[in-house]
């Protein structure tokens, strides 16, 4: 019995048999390294996609910033060099100076009467239409007038004196 199973054990089957095992095994092996390898890279790449990504953001961040810097800065040359125009007209284009610092006080002045004829308008109109109102329906009414006057200056005041670079916000 013993010298059949040696025999078995010895035989040429046997031996690729067991060479077959350890191929598979060994491939298996190396597989599975490769997969840890993969797997390995691809959260490396992960990583370099998060900082690039970081980075970028930093960068558009600057850009943002220095063209903000930029707009400014135009506008600063601009009224400065728009500062070296007024008051240097004379003779016969002094007019152009006296209109170019007036016309922003004019123009406030006028919206300013519309707006409030328009609100005075629109109370009388109220008062005088035989509807009856009660003393919190007038007291809304004129609440509603003031905001807007308050709103129409806010606007006026807004569109002529405030800083409007364009750009991306």
């Amino acid at each position: 019995m013993l010298t059949t199973i040696l025999a078995l054990l010895s035989s040429s089957g046997v031996g690729s048999l067991i060479g077959w095992v350890g191929g598979f095994l060994n491939r298996k092996v190396d597989l599975q390294a490769k997969t840890e390898e993969y797997k390995y890279n691809l959260a490396i790449r992960d990583k370099d996609l998060e900082q690039t990504k970081a980075e970028i953001a930093g960068q558009v961040a600057v850009a943002d910033k220095q063209i903000e810097v930029a707009a400014y800065g135009a506008m600063a040359e601009s009224y400065k060099e728009q500062s070296n125009l007024v008051g240097n007209l004379k003779g016969k284009w002094a007019w152009v100076d006296a209109l170019s610092k007036l016309i922003r006080p004019i123009v406030t002045i006028i919206f300013l009467i519309v707006s409030l004829s328009l609100s005075v308008y629109i109370v009388i109109k109220a008062y005088n239409s035989g509807i009856e109102f009660d003393k919190e329906d007038w007291k809304e009414l004129l609440e509603y007038v003031i905001h807007w006057v308050f709103f129409q200056s806010g606007v006026v005041i807004g569109w002529w004196f405030a800083n409007r670079p364009s750009g991306r916000s």
